[in-house]
């Protein structure tokens, strides 16, 4: 079961049907999705097959694929996602992904999420490794990570397609110890 995580300003917590119109207000931002692999929906439709998505794996209990909500507490807007995936019991580790809304970016929101996130993850479900990636060219993402004291362990050249051009990517990683 995921749980509920609540922070000073935000609420971290599952998407439910009524987030549609914040996930396709993001979704649809240019600047949100540049460094991803698809591009701004267009349709709400787009981001409602998202959404189907992760209510589909809420319901089938996907450990290994875990969303949770970025809500601000003070007026309960959804601000963006955090994902967990690539969950390795074995090898005590796990990866993280995440978008936020522009409107809301730089403004420490992001900041207080992922370490709610990985606080959560370190102690809840005995992880000793947190990965991210990130295209090099997203510096934002790659001081944000930096800023949360993960650090650098390579570049994989050509690594991603984003939109039809192949990307750099960092990898990025913190231990519980």
């Amino acid at each position: 079961m995921m749980q509920r995580i609540t922070t000073s300003r935000l609420t971290l917590r599952r998407l439910t049907s009524e987030d549609i119109h914040d996930i396709f207000e993001y979704s649809r931002d240019r600047s949100a999705v540049k460094f991803l692999n698809w591009g701004p929906h267009t349709k709400i439709v787009e981001s409602k097959r998202y959404l189907d998505n992760v209510l589909y794996n809420y319901v089938q209990k996907k450990p290994d694929n875990i969303v949770w909500g970025i809500e601000l507490s003070a007026n309960d807007k959804l601000l963006g996602v955090i994902r967990a995936f690539n969950f390795s019991t074995v090898s005590s580790r796990v990866e993280l992904s995440y978008i936020i809304n522009p409107k809301y970016a730089r403004k420490g929101f992001m900041s207080e999420a992922l370490l709610a996130i990985m606080d959560h993850l370190f102690n809840s479900h005995s992880l000793n490794r947190i990965q991210a990636h990130c295209s090099t060219d997203n510096m934002a993402s790659f001081e944000l990570l930096k800023s949360l004291g993960f650090k650098v362990e390579g570049c994989m050249k050509e690594y991603w397609n984003i939109k039809g051009i192949l990307k750099d990517v960092y990898i990025l990683a913190k231990v519980k110890y």
